[in-house]
């Protein structure tokens, strides 16, 4: 079936489809609002897909606009590298599942944000210990675990 028989609202979508804008340089850097993307072939696919290959999969997982975001707060922040989460439960999850091991001892103010003091009280696989100190009252804190 040609493009040309599709229904109106599916050539929408359809009619630009793999445009090639490898010679358009912009000032800024394009937003883009995808969540998938073309290949040559499904081999160029399933590499990328199995990390042998450098590309974009799917956009949750990465994509140019969030890649081009990293480099720049790297940049700014004179790191190796950078990581940029859609929520700030995303990397407080993320950075404590990743940092803490079992047997750790985490202390926290206790005037948090509701959800991270819930994601705190509720991590029973990781057998830390949270210690949320009220930050005007030295030696005043209660824990989950002692």
């Amino acid at each position: 079936m040609s493009k040309k028989n599709l229904n109106a609202l599916t050539q929408i979508v359809k009619l630009g489809e793999g445009k090639d804008f490898s010679n358009v340089r912009t000032p800024t850097v394009p937003i883009f609002q995808t969540s998938n993307y073309l290949y040559d072939n499904v081999e160029e696919g399933t590499d990328i897909l199995l990390s042998k290959k450098s590309g974009h999969i799917y956009a949750r997982y990465t994509n140019p606009t969030v890649d081009t975001l990293n480099e720049i707060m790297a940049g700014l922040e004179h790191a190796q590298a950078s990581l940029a989460f859609a929520s700030g439960m995303a990397a407080i999850s993320s950075t404590i599942m990743a940092l803490c091991q079992p047997g750790d001892h985490i202390v926290s103010s206790a005037y948090i944000y509701g959800g991270t003091y819930t994601f705190f009280q509720n991590q029973p696989d990781l057998e830390a210990a949270w210690h949320f100190q009220l930050p005007h009252r030295s030696g005043c804190r209660w824990s989950r675990k002692d």
